[in-house]
């Protein structure tokens, strides 16, 4: 059987959370999909609980296989995908019951590749923490590289669950990069908007990441952080469209500065603190590519900038205690 759509939902640990995560795809309103589960070497119950829903509906199936990461767990599952559309899930995050059904509705029209949608962060009460949805371009067909460019701009959002993409697009072209830490579900995305086809943007949340208290340990910062710079700095250079480089350039400051809260926010190590400042260094030179305008970004991006010259240390102390935001 063809299906419409393969779900592929990446597994590690989630013994919790995995069935409510099943539940909630299998009430989709649009039956026609597969569901693709990689029990990416999992150590608690994880891979009995896919098995046992396995056995139960032939529409998913289970590959077992040892601990290499995300994302190259989400790579076999492009590779074992029979669906016409993919779609990647998390195993702990949720879906509207009426997706599946909105994307057939969408995708019905064969010149639209890639569609987009609206995402809610949500607490685990299912109280909404932050709104990820744009107005302006709802219900509108963008070429990709017109939507990275908004979305290096900030204009609109997208996460790695909030897209449904035509697999000929990716299958034997696009895949996550093994063994990158940081950024990898971002690069896939990069990489697929610059295939420039047309996309579909509807504003309605029908993806929900769940935030989760205490999901993540907290600890020191490690240099993994900075990966993504080298990434970007990659795509700098291969971006041919200088309007769109230009869009990344500021993209790839913002990034440069997050990088920098976050270690203001977890704290670190000397060692790390002295290696970090060599990176930065590296790619200190990306901040003089600040074009100017009259934007607040652009103002704010600028004192930054300036604190970040006189003090590194200084600047973190205002990430943290003022601009910082939980």
């Amino acid at each position: 059987m063809r299906y419409k759509f393969s779900i592929i939902i990446p597994c590690y640990n989630i013994e919790k959370y995995i069935s409510k995560t099943l539940k909630n795809v299998l009430a989709q309103t649009f039956q026609n999909f597969e569901i693709i589960l990689i029990n990416d070497g999992s150590e608690d119950n994880t891979g009995k609980i896919l098995d046992s829903y396995s056995n139960k509906d032939n529409r998913i199936r289970v590959i077992h296989k040892e601990n290499e990461g995300v994302s190259e767990a989400r790579n076999v599952g492009i590779k074992n995908a029979k669906g016409e559309y993919i779609y990647f899930l998390d195993g702990d995050d949720l879906i509207e019951n009426t997706f599946l059904e909105r994307a057939n509705e969408v995708l019905k029209n064969n010149k639209i590749e890639i569609f987009s949608f609206g995402f809610n962060m949500i607490f685990e009460n299912g109280k909404i923490k932050r709104k990820y949805s744009s107005e302006k371009y709802d219900n509108k067909i963008i070429r990709s590289k017109k939507f990275l460019s908004l979305f290096f701009n900030k204009k609109v959002g997208q996460n790695m669950c909030s897209f449904i993409v035509k697999k000929d697009i990716i299958e034997n072209k696009i895949f996550f990069t093994k063994g990158l830490e940081r950024g990898e579900d971002l690069e896939f995305q990069i990489k697929m908007l610059l295939r420039d086809v047309n996309l579909f943007y509807d504003k309605t949340p029908f993806f929900k990441y769940v935030s989760r208290n205490g999901s993540v340990v907290q600890s020191k910062v490690k240099l993994n952080i900075f990966n993504f710079l080298e990434v970007l700095e990659k795509f700098r250079k291969e971006i041919k469209d200088e309007n769109l480089k230009k869009d990344l350039e500021y993209f790839f400051i913002t990034y440069y500065f997050y990088t920098i809260k976050e270690m203001a926010i977890k704290g670190y190590t000397e060692e790390t603190y002295n290696q970090a400042i060599l990176i930065l260094k590296k790619y200190e030179y990306i901040l003089n590519k600040l074009k100017f305008n009259f934007s607040m970004n652009y103002l704010k991006m600028k004192i930054l900038i300036i604190v970040y010259k006189i003090s590194l240390k200084f600047l973190m102390f205002i990430l943290k205690n003022i601009l910082y935001k939980n």
